[in-house]
């Protein structure tokens, strides 16, 4: 099985000549990552872990491009996708608790937590705010109507004898109990002012073999800024911290 990541939580994993991607986004034209929509043409089966902006607001045009497209995603990321013109029946509506099988992927849901992004008010006192004041309403608004809605997920992935979970934001449900031990741990390393911190709580409740480490990257400022890695990179002696390079495939 491979992963290949495209920016922010934007994943692709492929097992056997079959693919499934997750939370796909195109970073704005002033950001220094160079993915774009081209990138994501040809998937058809797409997993959404929630509804922010930065996750699905990309889907749309993608749908539009992919008649057959399938959209695996909970109610309120469901409700804005069909009123920026998605298909209903592009969508299938999933619930925390649920097992399915997508293009030969085995995936069970959990009930996750997105993070507290104690960073954000930083972005107010930041000199990017003005250089990068152009544009910055429209993106503001799209901030404010994508909507989470406590409804992030974490997906199990089970493919090729290799169990994966993906996190869509950097936090977990307290009284969620989760498999623990898995081959691969997708971990999004943003949100708080101490990120290791958050990190090692979830690493200690999963007990991953590896880590893969990603929406750290300044995907659309001056929302994001570019996350320094080095102290979790640096953090483990048993367990082996991957960052991935944009586009270029990952053997697990």
């Amino acid at each position: 099985m491979k992963l290949i990541w495209y920016g922010t939580a934007s994943i692709v994993l492929e097992s056997r000549g079959k693919r499934i991607l997750i939370d796909p986004f195109v970073p704005l034209k002033r950001s220094k990552v160079k993915t774009r929509l081209t990138d994501y043409l040809g998937y058809r089966d797409i997993l959404v872990t929630h509804g922010h902006f930065d996750h699905i607001s990309d889907i749309p045009a993608l749908a539009e491009r992919a008649p057959k497209a399938k959209i695996y995603c909970t109610k309120t990321p469901c409700e804005t996708l069909v009123k920026e013109g998605v298909p209903r029946h592009n969508i299938r509506l999933i619930r925390a608790g649920e097992s399915f099988t997508v293009n030969g992927f085995y995936v069970r849901t959990y009930q996750s937590r997105h993070a507290d992004l104690e960073v954000a008010g930083d972005v107010i006192f930041s000199g990017r705010l003005f250089k990068y004041a152009v544009g910055l309403p429209s993106l503001l608004n799209k901030h404010l109507s994508f909507n989470e809605n406590g409804e992030t997920l974490m997906f199990e992935i089970l493919a090729d004898d290799k169990r994966l979970l993906i996190l869509g934001s950097m936090n977990l449900a307290e009284n969620v109990k989760y498999p623990e031990s898995c081959d691969i741990l997708v971990l999004p390393y943003v949100g708080y002012k101490d990120n290791l911190k958050q990190a090692e709580m979830i690493i200690s409740r999963l007990n991953p073999k590896k880590v893969i480490l990603d929406h750290w990257d300044d995907t659309f400022p001056p929302l994001t800024s570019t996350v320094d890695t080095s102290d979790i990179e640096s953090r483990y002696d048993d367990i082996e911290i991957i960052k991935p390079e944009y586009k270029k495939p990952i053997e697990l």
